[in-house]
Order: C-alpha cells, then structure tokens, then sequence
C-alpha cells in the first residue's frame, strides 16, 4: 500500500507540476528558418573543406557513368565546366536557356544520368563527386539530390539552409518542392516524362518520380547554393507558379476531386480533397474510470462533430468508479450510436483496441484517447480525405496540450533514441521548420491517441502487436503499413487537445520503467535497421 500511495504522489507531481513546468521554462517559437548565428556554428564542424584531397578520382569508382551535365546559363560555362571536370571528368556539357531544358533532356541518347543544375544556382566544387559516390552505393537509384541553401550576390553571405527529407515522400512534396533545382535522373528513367511548363521543370520531375515510384534518396550535404540578390528569407521561393504541374500530378495519382491553393509568398501549397463517400467512422474510445475526462471527450464529438456517420465504441478495461457506470448509462440513453464493451484483464492497450474492433462496425477506424478533445469542427473529414487515398496507411493530428503548446506533430524515428516527436512543447501558434506545422506531410509515424486507418488495412496487418502492450505499439503500427508501400500521413487541419496521460498515468514509477525498458527492446529489436536511419530531417 505504501508503494502505491508513493507512486500516485509521484505521478501528480510529475503530471501536474513538473512536466508543465518543464514545458513553460523550456518553451519556445520554432522558426521556418534556421537562424543565422546557428547555421553560421553549423557550417564549420560539418562541412569538410571542399579541395581535391578529398575527392575520389575516376579509378576510383567501380561504376563510371557517363554524365550528361545539364547547366541552365547564360554566362561563365567555361568556369563550371572546368569546376565540374575536376570533379568528375566522364561527362557530356549542355548550356541551355531555361526555354530549351526540356527539349534538350529528353533529346539526349548516349548518357547513362543527368546532373541538372537550373537557373541561379551554384554547385559546390566536389558535388558531382558526390553524387557518382552516392551511385556506387546505390546501383538503382533513379533519383538523387541533396540539401542546400542561400547566398546574396550583396554579401556573397550563406543563409537559409534547406534539410530535406531522406527521399521523395509524396505527401510532403505536395506541399512544396523541397528538392530544388539541383539534381541528378537516369536518364532512361525519363522515357516517359513529359513537360509543357519549362519554369516548373524540377518539380515536375521530382513528382513524375513519385509517381513513377522511382528508388530515390538524399545526400545530407550542402552540394549547392541558390543565389539571390540579398540575404533576405521574403526572397525564398520553393517553387514560381506550378500549380498546374502539381494539378495534374494528383489527376494522375488519385481518383479524388480536390483544388489546389498557393498558401503563401514561398510558393508552398494546400490540396483540398472533397471526401470520395461517407462512410461509417467508428470511433475507438479506451477507458479506465475517468468519468471527467470521458464525457469532456465525448460532449465535444457530439457538440462539435461535423460528420454524421460515425459509431463511438467505449471500451471500458478496469473502471471501479461508480460515477464511471453512471456515466455509461447516461451516455447510452439518447443515442443508438454509442456502445460500451466489456474487457476484462490488465490494461494492454494493443489487446484492448484489438478487442475492440471486432465490436466495429464501421469501414474506417479512429483509434482516440479518453482524454482527448476536439477542437476542429471538421476532424473526421480532415483524417477521412486522407484515409480514403489508395497509397495511405495511418493518419494522424496535430495534437495540443491544455495550454496550447505542441503535444504531437509527428514522430520521427530515431529521435530521442527511439521515436518521438520534435516539435513536443512548441508554441503552438508557431509554423515550424519551413512551415512543417502548417502543411500536410509524411512522418515516420502518428501517436495512437487520434489515429484514423480503414478497416481493411488494420485487419490485414492483424492489428496491434499485444506485446507492445502500452509503449510504441502505434509507431510500429504504422511502421508495419509503410512496409506495405504506405505513406503515414500528419495533417495540421485536424486538431484537438490531449491531456495526455490523464487517465493511466506515466511510464515512471518501477514497474511501468521495467515494461517500458522491455517494449523498448522489442521494438529496438524489431525495427534496427530503420532505426540507424531517421526518416526527416525536415524538423
């Protein structure tokens, strides 16, 4: 008993003093763009110095593709054809206005790759270098590129660094052309590619790839530098009115009905899906006593809920508290579209929504903590336009504590040792890393405390690993459908709080810390080589 007691005193301590204390001490904006004293603290340890010694010579490469090096400019070829032969030197140049790019790529015959370097834009010395290096590592790769950033022609001064994700993730791209005007295709690659609009060349090919389904990755260097007049970030654009390649890639890609919208001056957007049918939701409700945090849960599905077909299903696991049953009862009265279940045994969440959803009726699962509560009118539409897209497995929302900080936006895998989410304790009201917090796009993974994922793709992967009883088991949900070719999907216009951890309390006291340290190994275990690498950089 004294144990007992001990633990719940450390659990209100923790829950109700210390972590928001922690959140309010440490609290901060995160800003679109990185400062530039820290990427002025950045450049030096991890930049090598660009000079021959480090380069690999032609000898040294198993593979030496021939290069068809691309350069749309109008001035100094001379300069970087020299730059680029010392480099790599099996290469074919061709300097062309940004009218005829696109003739002259899809004329070209006899290269094995195209290494595109578009308008304003310079290469590092030994960028080519890199990628024929990131060639020999990987034999089929289709697509390369890498991170960049910015210099002022006033200043000749470095600024804005761009880190990108690890590959092409569509949704993401969808959202802005974070690949930029630097490049490299196989060029047979490209024998199916057409373009009409010359301006938008890099993200068209960037998203024909997607489609397409081409083997792409990111070399996490700074191979190259955007130029622009002054250092300044207003000058940033990701991409010069391409909404109609960006039209017509969704056209190709979904069977949806949608518009498009240019959301601001860096040429970033929002695709806007209009719901392919209405079917039944059923809504996944955990619970353990609680009967505060419950029917707060509930009274704002019911009072705020835009869409209509939807089931809530409580399924109640351990409750002793006579105001909890009283609260079912009540609940039940006036409605048809709620029902409680009945599963006995300890709490293990994976068994519990399991359990759960054999009670389900409906075509689309949402899986939601009990203390949860909707803020957004249209939550259900906002996960369900995603869900219902062919390539989607999990979707999930933009997640804020009581004082509107950032509870979840995200997981990454890898951060933090494990998974978790960067942006936990933000401000809310900020946007993030180049608007991460304010655009639809891929992560690793989605918390399980509002998580949307149709029916048939639960029952396929068997649902919930139920020896991840409480820690991990949504990450490796989702991990397990990104397998299966599936994007996990974070939307920033679905939001709701969380009062996270109301309800079971926190993996702190002994034996939550000796199940937690076991499911960590598992997972550990079972996802190492996914580990070794984390899915964004884009954080």
């Amino acid at each position: 008993m004294k144990n007992i007691f001990f633990d719940k005193i450390k659990q209100a301590l923790y829950g109700r003093v210390l972590k928001p204390l922690k959140r309010k001490l440490f609290q901060k904006k995160s800003h679109v763009f990185i400062k530039q004293n820290d990427y002025d603290k950045w450049i030096q340890p991890n930049e090598p110095p660009n000079n021959k010694t480090t380069a690999k010579k032609l000898s040294d490469f198993k593979y030496k593709p021939l290069i068809a090096v691309v350069v749309v400019s109008d001035s100094d070829s001379e300069l970087i054809r020299m730059q680029i032969l010392e480099s790599y030197s099996n290469c074919n140049f061709y300097f062309i206005t940004e009218i005829a790019v696109t003739d002259t790529i899809l004329k070209l015959s006899d290269e094995d790759y195209i290494f595109y370097i578009g308008l304003n834009c310079i290469t590092v010395p030994l960028a080519l270098n890199a990628y024929i290096d990131a060639i020999n590592e990987t034999p089929d790769v289709d697509f390369i590129f890498s991170d960049n950033d910015y210099i002022s022609r006033e200043k000749n001064k470095r600024f804005c660094p761009v880190f990108k994700p690890s590959s092409l993730e569509s949704e993401t791209l969808c959202s802005f052309n974070y690949v930029g005007d630097v490049w490299v295709i196989r060029r047979e690659f490209l024998r199916s590619f057409t373009l009409s609009d010359a301006g938008c060349l890099s993200y068209a090919v960037s998203l024909y790839v997607c489609r397409m389904r081409g083997l792409s990755r990111r070399i996490p260097k700074m191979l190259y530098h955007v130029v622009v007049e002054k250092e300044d970030e207003s000058a940033i654009r990701f991409s010069h009115d391409c909404t109609n390649i960006l039209t017509s890639y969704i056209k190709n890609t979904t069977d949806m009905e949608f518009s498009v919208t240019e959301v601001n001056s860096h040429g970033m957007y929002s695709v806007n899906y209009v719901l392919k049918s209405t079917p039944l939701v059923s809504i996944i409700i955990p619970n353990k006593d609680s009967a505060v945090l419950l029917k707060k849960c509930i009274d704002s599905i019911y009072t705020k809920s835009t869409y209509r077909n939807y089931e809530i299903v409580i399924a109640e696991n351990g409750s002793d508290g006579r105001e909890t049953f009283s609260l079912y009862k009540k609940l039940k009265l006036n409605t048809n579209r709620l029902k409680v279940i009945t599963i006995p045994g300890a709490f293990n969440y994976s068994a519990v929504n399991n359990r759960a959803v054999k009670e389900c009726c409906g075509e689309v699962l949402v899986f939601l903590n009990n203390d949860t509560e909707v803020i957004t009118p249209e939550w259900i539409e906002k996960l369900l336009c995603h869900a219902q897209k062919h390539d989607t497995g999990a979707v999930g929302a933009k997640l804020y504590y009581s004082d509107g900080t950032i509870q979840h936006a995200g997981v990454v895998l890898g951060f933090g040792g494990i998974a978790g989410d960067p942006y936990q304790g933000i401000d809310g009201k900020s946007d993030g890393y180049l608007y991460a917090l304010r655009i639809v796009r891929n992560v690793s993974a989605v918390t399980g405390a509002c998580l949307m994922v149709r029916r048939e793709l639960f029952d396929q992967i068997n649902g919930f690993d139920e020896n991840l009883s409480i820690a991990y088991n949504d990450v490796d949900l989702c991990l397990r459908l990104n397998a299966l070719g599936l994007n996990t999907v974070w939307t920033p216009e679905c939001e709701l709080y969380h009062y996270e951890s109301k309800s079971r309390g926190y993996e702190i006291t002994g034996e939550k810390r000796h199940r937690l340290k076991k499911e960590s190994d598992i997972f550990r275990s079972r996802w190492e080589s996914s580990l070794k690498k984390m899915r964004f950089s884009l954080v």
